[in-house]
């Protein structure tokens, strides 16, 4: 079996994840609800945002996703959000509780170049889980900006 995991897009709103080949403009703010209901197995570098599926305003696929605000309510288990880059860069570390983390008097969390001036590979937002149980669960706001 596997967790019940689902991702809905609040920001655009019904957006599909991921641009058709005739939308040539993006938008500069994406905001998603993650939820998942465990059956114990947990998640393991799950992609919940692909960088190279969305386009900026410019058209661009963006460089960096950069992560504005976490609203959260974790349920029983351990939930770890990282970039999936050559660093595996760990974005937020969210346990047993509800709350929000806000980026935005900072300018946003952003992951590190790997090299610098040079767009990283991956760079696609991940969820880890520990500890899951059988009926433990998570919803997760993710509000991201998309870096030209």
């Amino acid at each position: 079996m596997a967790d019940n995991t689902q991702i809905k897009w609040l920001y655009p709103p019904n957006f599909p994840g991921t641009y058709e080949s005739h939308i040539k403009n993006g938008v500069k703010r994406h905001s998603i609800l993650c939820t998942s209901k465990s059956d114990g197995t947990g998640e393991d570098d799950a992609i919940k945002l692909k960088r190279t599926d969305l386009l900026t305003a410019c058209g661009n696929i963006p460089s960096k996703l950069v992560v504005e605000k976490i609203k959260y309510d974790i349920s029983g288990m351990e939930v770890v959000i990282s970039y999936n880059n050559e660093n595996d860069e760990e974005i937020a570390r969210l346990y047993n509780s509800s709350g929000e983390i806000d980026f935005t008097s900072s300018g946003g969390f952003i992951p590190a170049d790997e090299e610098e001036g040079v767009t990283p590979e991956g760079g696609d937002i991940v969820f880890t889980t520990n500890d899951s149980s059988d009926g433990d669960s998570y919803n997760i706001i993710l509000t991201v900006r998309l870096r030209d």
